[in-house]
């Protein structure tokens, strides 16, 4: 197969048939199936190609991360670059709607700039260790409807995971939950931490500082995993405050809270 720029691939996704479906399904958007249709080398040369035709700088990406959906069917791609810098890649369901390349964390960027490497739906502000609180973008389902949500974690010692909640489909949220956990970190062992229904939920992740930096940092590349700790509550918040209970019993380890959402 041809390989094209990512910039016409994108932007003339549409006109081409879609190859194979999203972690969710029949997406409803032509360009996220289009990217995920490709082989990961092609995906990641196409998006570092996309990057510099951006103005962007990056030797080259070490980490993809798909970050899901939005529930306008907007998918988010996020990507780590050897020397540091990261950047989310914003592809919009809508006809004829062009890629949006953002550097994660930018300033009145919205979803489109972050919290990047972590599933939508969730936004979790920088914590100090043992500390803090989540605010879940996703409400309760409605009385008489059901919401699925699944999580999932690699094995370590890097920190990987994959967080859903809130989806009407409970085969689509442990897709969804798997191809991110194993997009963040490279790895294809992710193993179901979870599974709930109806209810809120929260990931924390027991971690120490990696050998090689010198202060760990939000940056999931900074920490070590120790455990990964589950779990529920009526609300996202009486849910983060049961997992952080139970990570601080794990002896040398630092609690952060990775994700949380109803």
């Amino acid at each position: 197969m041809a390989r094209l720029a990512l910039v016409l691939v994108l932007l003339l996704a549409a006109a081409f048939p879609v190859q194979a479906q999203s972690p969710i399904g029949q997406s409803g958007n032509a360009m996220h199936e289009q990217f995920l249709a490709m082989p990961d080398a092609t995906r990641r040369a196409e998006l570092f190609r996309f990057i510099l035709s951006r103005g962007g700088s990056c030797q080259a990406i070490t980490v993809i991360f798909f970050a899901g959906l939005d529930r306008a069917r907007t998918a988010y791609w996020d990507s780590r670059c050897r020397e540091g810098s990261a950047y989310r890649l914003t592809l919009s369901a809508a006809p004829r709607a062009q890629p949006l390349l953002m550097a994660c964390g930018a300033a009145s960027g919205g979803v489109s700039a972050g919290p990047c490497f972590r599933p939508i739906g969730t936004v979790v502000a920088p914590m100090p260790p043992n500390s803090g609180r989540g605010r879940p973008v996703a409400s309760l389902p409605e009385p008489g409807s059901s919401r699925f949500g699944a999580i999932y974690g690699g094995r370590g010692p890097a920190v990987a995971f994959g967080f859903v909640n809130g989806v009407p489909d409970r085969l689509a949220a442990h897709a969804a939950a798997t191809r991110a956990c194993q997009e963040m970190g490279g790895q294809p062992n992710c193993q179901r931490l979870a599974e709930v229904t109806n209810v809120c939920a929260a990931l924390v992740l027991a971690v120490r500082r990696g050998p090689n930096v010198m202060t760990m940092t939000n940056d999931p590349a900074t920490m070590v995993l120790v455990r990964h700790v589950t779990a529920t509550g009526a609300t996202a918040a009486a849910a983060e405050a049961a997992a952080n209970r139970r990570c601080q019993g794990i002896a040398g380890a630092t609690c952060r809270l990775a994700a949380s959402g109803c």
